[in-house]
């Protein structure tokens, strides 16, 4: 029989798959957009893909500084080079190649299904997987989901092949091996798969077998680990590898024993699992996660919304007896039994270990559930006390049409939206409440773009998909969590000239807390460019613009948050609290919220609500970014604990002030001051204390108390180099004051001074702080200049120090310094 032939034969014998899948693949041609609703994660396998596919390898290349080191597992990025081969950086493209793998995905799932059960259970699981709302969203995007669950389908069906009679076990396991060896870099919980395999087949004394998927997968885990941490050295700023998190404290400090941590993260993660798990495999679209992808829903969608609401439960409580029926039958039945359900429980207890919070991660588990409710429903119904009308086709028919109802209501809602957005990206930004990833408008910001940003423009983003839209432009991804010193640093190291500031939740704006309280940049809205904001230098350019607003309304609960958040910042602390519990009444759930009412009780000393909001905000998705944040605060709260319950006057003295530090690079300045500043009230012997106290108070302004602390330290030690330049600063901030009428040449000088000194005492940030203070007052000053781009030189950024050297050959085209270390500098960059 020809190829052609056999094909057609094929169909007519499996007609009905091929309709499922024709029906799976239509939706998902529906459901494409040009958007990503996860972030960066899908854009940055866009980015390495479309490397690969032009023989550079794994680099994302959009950032201003080219980053060899990759976060997530590397396989995924490899699959969609074909797509990109011929469409680059296409995320059409990717999402269409991606639906494939989730066509491959029923496929296959019908195809191990088949043997056990009969075309008829294949059929109906391959249909309720195809129907399934998560199956679809997450098959049309670019992440790694339908390629994973592909892959262990596929090892499914062969290692139930090598239990066959006539089976050429050295053949299969030419396809096994490797499937399993590169199963864990497509997703790193793939792991959970070969260590099932490995145990049963030493439990089975196949000594060989385990050796052979142990050694392949270990072996090609560790080469990948050799390219990805050894050869390659994760810039300043990247994130951390998925596998790298695991080993991490999250909800445990630092010096608990590792089990601990394991133990509490998988408890806390098994919790909020626990009331998704089974949406997700029957009704994934009511769920909180997914049920924001609908836009006005239609009355039939509210219905069933509040059904499932309220009897999501008992569709659970139902469907666990089938499944513990098929799981029986199945061991009963099959040689991997066990190895299925290992696997399963092996899997599930690594997502629950990752500190990461997602509903998706519980996709790849929805087949073997089928599998499971499949065995089951045939076992009952065969029972021989199962009524008659059981017993019949038309009856399961009947069943699973009526269960599957709210899923095509579900899907018919979220398509509508989608298909509403293609029509007019514009007018869907007209409902009142609206899916994160509609709100962000890539045409027009990409039309505004490529018409009125230089080429060599830096764009600082939460998203990192403006690399989509940038037209070859640098994008600096920023990490919504970051702290406002980082944050000014990035912005300033790196020249970030504009910045994408999206709402964040409701009307509240990424970034928007870190740009009301920067001392050093000032943000100004672009006319007619969705969420861009101009950056400014507050000391090259003077603000021109209006404050934001101070005065905040009682009734938003953005409005609250806001009022508890400048409270803190401004060291009003019970006022703050207050505010934010307000706010936590009316969003329980929110993670802005959870977070700022954390610090607020760790501020005022309650460390029972502050661990209860932490665990709180743990399971909620995108929480991985407050985490650093909040384990920081945890251990400031806890070392201004051990102080004043001290009753050694250095003990305490040192913890105080190592908690002020921690405050101070989280950006919470006031915090900072307040607490050295009674430190100096009760002892004035530490005198690392005393510095530090001095230089919180002297940047925040404050004279006076500035003044105090120095005093004190004159009186302890007055030769101290480090007293001495302080003494020169408050000298040079004096005659500041005193020339605020003089030259601004003068001015000028005197803020390159203090540069100068702040450099010596290794306080860099504010050392850039007076050089650019000294440009503020005369833009001709060669001399702050070249110091600018020294530093930005010594601080390993040759781009930013290019930019400074071929500023002061604008100004002085014969300086020989700026010559040489320019040349040199290029040379450099050209080779990275």
């Amino acid at each position: 029989m020809s190829p052609v032939a056999s094909l057609i034969d094929s169909l007519k014998k499996h007609a009905l798959l091929a309709g499922i899948c024709a029906v799976f693949f239509a939706g998902g041609l529906l459901r494409l957009n040009d958007l990503s609703a996860y972030t960066p994660d899908s854009c940055r396998y866009l980015i390495w893909g479309n490397s690969l596919a032009h023989g550079a390898g794994y680099v994302d290349g959009t950032q201003p500084v080219p980053d060899r080191f990759v976060v997530h597992a590397p396989l995924y990025a490899l699959l969609i080079v074909p797509a990109e081969l011929f469409f680059p950086m296409s995320l059409m493209a990717v999402k269409v190649w991606t639906l494939l793998w989730g066509v491959l995905s029923l496929i296959l799932l019908y195809r191990w299904i088949l043997p056990t059960f009969g075309r008829a259970a294949a059929a109906c699981c391959a249909l309720v997987f195809a129907l399934n709302p998560a199956m679809l969203f997450f098959s049309t995007e670019v992440l790694s989901e339908a390629p994973f669950i592909a892959f262990v389908l596929l090892i499914f069906i062969l290692i139930d092949k090598l239990e066959e009679p006539d089976a050429r076990e050295g053949k299969i396991l030419l396809y096994l091996i490797p499937l399993l060896a590169f199963l864990p870099l497509l997703r790193e919980t793939g792991a959970a798969l070969v260590a099932a395999v490995v145990l049963v087949s030493l439990s089975r004394s196949q000594r060989k077998r385990a050796l052979m998927a142990l050694g392949a997968a270990a072996a090609l885990f560790a080469l990948w680990y050799f390219r990805n941490h050894v050869l390659v050295t994760p810039k300043a700023g990247s994130q951390v590898s998925n596998f790298s998190l695991i080993g991490r404290h999250f909800v445990t400090p630092d010096d608990a024993p590792i089990a601990n941590e394991f133990a509490l993260r998988i408890w806390i993660s098994f919790k909020a699992y626990a009331g998704q798990i089974g949406g997700l495999f029957f009704y994934p679209m009511f769920t909180r996660q997914l049920n924001e992808l609908v836009v006005e829903p239609s009355g039939a969608y509210r219905f069933l919304a509040d059904l499932l609401g309220a009897g999501r439960y008992v569709v659970l409580g139902a469907a666990v007896p089938i499944a513990a029926a098929g799981l029986v039958r199945d061991f009963r039945s099959s040689p991997n039994a066990s190895l299925r359900a290992l696997f399963a429980a092996l899997y599930l207890l690594a997502i629950c270990a990752y500190p990461v919070h997602d509903i998706r991660f519980l996709l790849p588990l929805c087949p073997l559930v089928y599998f499971y409710l499949a065995g089951g429903t045939l076992s009952l119904a065969g029972m021989e006390r199962a009524p008659q009308f059981l017993r019949r086709p038309s009856t399961a028919v009947a069943a699973l049409l009526i269960l599957l109802v709210p899923n095509v209501v579900a899907m018919q809602a979220f398509l509508r939206t989608n298909l509403e957005y293609r029509r007019s990206p514009d007018a869907i930004s007209g409902h009142p409440t609206l899916p994160e990833m509609f709100r962000f408008k890539w045409d027009r910001l990409r039309g505004w773009i490529d018409g009125n940003m230089s080429a060599d423009a830096v764009i600082g983003s939460p998203i990192k998909d403006v690399a989509v839209v940038s037209g070859g432009r640098k994008v600096l991804e920023i990490d919504p969590g970051v702290t406002l010193p980082l944050f000014e640093s990035l912005l300033r190291d790196h020249h970030v000239e504009y910045l994408l500031a999206p709402n964040r939740w409701l009307d509240l704006r990424e970034f928007e807390f870190l740009m009301r309280e920067s001392r050093r940049f000032w943000f100004e809205p672009v006319p007619d460019a969705p969420n861009l904001m101009r950056v400014h230098s507050t000391f090259l350019e003077p603000n021109v613009l209006s404050p934001p607003h101070t005065v905040f309304d009682t009734v938003s609960v953005t409005e609250l948050l806001r009022t508890g958040r400048s409270e803190l910042m401004a060291g009003r602390y019970t006022e703050g609290a207050a505010a934010l519990q307000r706010a936590l009444r009316i969003a329980p759930v929110s993670g802005d919220v959870l977070y700022q009412v954390m610090v607020a009780d760790l501020i005022l000393g309650d460390s029972t609500g502050a661990r209860k909001a932490y665990q709180t905000l743990l399971g909620q998705p995108q929480a991985l970014s407050y985490a650093e944040l909040a384990r920081n605060q945890f251990e400031a709260a806890d070392l201004l604990a051990k102080a004043r319950s001290s009753k050694l006057y250095t003990e305490q003295a040192v913890k105080t002030f190592k908690s002020a530090s921690i405050y101070w690079k989280s950006g919470y300045y006031r915090r900072a001051a307040d607490l050295m500043n009674t430190l100096m009230d009760t002892d004035t012997s530490y005198f690392v204390g005393l510095l530090w106290g001095f230089h919180f108070d002297f940047q925040l302004g404050d004279s006076a108390t500035a003044q105090k602390f120095l005093t004190i330290l004159e009186r302890i030690d007055s030769t101290n180099p480090v007293v001495l330049a302080f003494e020169h600063l408050t000298a040079i901030r004096d005659s500041l004051q005193a020339a605020k009428s003089g030259t601004a040449g003068e001015r000028s000088n005197l803020h390159l001074s203090a540069a100068r000194i702040c450099k010596a005492m290794q306080l860099y940030d504010e050392s850039l702080d007076e050089a650019e203070r000294a440009l503020g007052e005369r833009r001709d000053n060669v001399d702050a200049l070249l110091f600018l781009a020294r530093a930005f030189e010594q601080r390993a950024l040759p781009r930013r120090s290019i930019e400074m050297y071929q500023e002061v050959l604008r100004r002085d085209a014969h300086n020989v310094f700026a010559v040489a270390r320019l040349d040199s500098l290029r040379t450099f960059v050209s080779r990275q």
